[in-house]
């Protein structure tokens, strides 16, 4: 299908899959705004490195990227669960993050989903090193770093 390029699903085969989603009840459920007591009970960003203030931001955009996070990861568990339950044997997933810079997104997610493989690829040198330290603050063993432009991606993710 035109529009989607090597690197990821095209924007129509995408767009039914959603679509095939929303048919089936699966809604993501999104929350605008979302108590920090939420997000601890969710624990999302418990281990050192997790939190967004540790890849550099500051506090009141390090508040805006843990609600982001936790509403994408609820999303995100929804649509797992659904695929999970078509493809019970299959191999692990495996999520890609383009332009990841330290992993903001992929980092708690890796964390609620230890059994997903999440690959995080960057262009900027200090973003990936940056990255690789919070990986390792939070001992998270599923999460590769690729840096690099998304043209040169290895042919292992591809």
């Amino acid at each position: 299908e035109k529009g989607g390029g090597k690197f990821g699903p095209s924007g129509p085969r995408f767009i039914k899959i959603l679509l095939e989603l929303a048919e089936r009840g699966v809604t993501p459920r999104y929350c605008d705004s979302i108590s920090a007591e939420a997000l601890q009970k969710e624990d999302l960003f418990d281990r050192d490195g997790l939190d967004p203030v540790h890849g550099g931001l500051a506090p009141e955009r390090a508040e805006r990227k843990r609600r982001q996070v936790a509403n994408l990861c609820w999303a995100f568990a929804e649509v797992h669960a659904k695929l999970r339950r078509a493809r019970p044997l299959k191999a692990r997933f495996l999520v890609l993050e383009f332009c990841a810079s330290s992993g903001y997104v992929a980092l708690p997610l890796a964390k609620a989903f230890p059994e997903v493989d999440f690959v995080l690829v960057d262009m900027n040198q200090r973003s990936v090193e940056i990255a690789h330290k919070r990986i390792a603050s939070s001992r998270l063993q599923n999460v590769t770093v690729v840096h690099g432009l998304i043209q040169e991606l290895p042919a292992e993710y591809q």
